[in-house]
């Protein structure tokens, strides 16, 4: 998927990201991949059976498994400790989510929750991947 995000009535991004959600059927393990242009990547990952109707992601920053990786600067002034998703599943084809990714930012003793929500609807159908069987 690709998000960018603007402004209202700026035409400049003020949000870009790149990811792949993936799913392992034998280990039963959902993965979220998220790479952020201004040098941030993320790879969480969490436990859903095919039919689950929720299920949450979780990246804890050192952790070298499912992790959190910046370049120095953000590391230094916005470090990103952890990023929690909870993905629900509605009857209807929708899906919504809730994010919450914490931050440590320079200056600040208490750390930041940058909270994200949304409900989403498919407006095309997927491209399958041509090299799959």
């Amino acid at each position: 998927y690709h998000t960018r995000i603007v402004k209202p009535d700026d035409p400049e991004t003020f949000h870009d990201q790149v990811g792949y959600w993936l799913w392992e059927p034998a280990s039963e393990t959902v993965m979220h991949s998220l790479t952020i242009p201004r040098g941030q990547t993320v790879l969480a990952a969490g436990k859903a059976k095919a039919d689950a109707k929720s299920f949450t992601l979780k990246a804890t920053r050192g952790d070298t498994d499912y992790g959190i990786c910046s370049n120095p600067y953000l590391e230094q002034n916005f470090r990103t400790e952890s990023f929690t998703i909870t993905v629900t599943v509605h009857d209807d084809g929708t899906w919504s989510y809730e994010e919450d990714t914490v931050m440590a930012i320079k200056g600040q003793s208490e750390l930041f929750h940058h909270r994200d929500s949304n409900h989403l609807r498919r407006v095309a159908a997927p491209t399958p991947n041509p090299l799959a069987p």
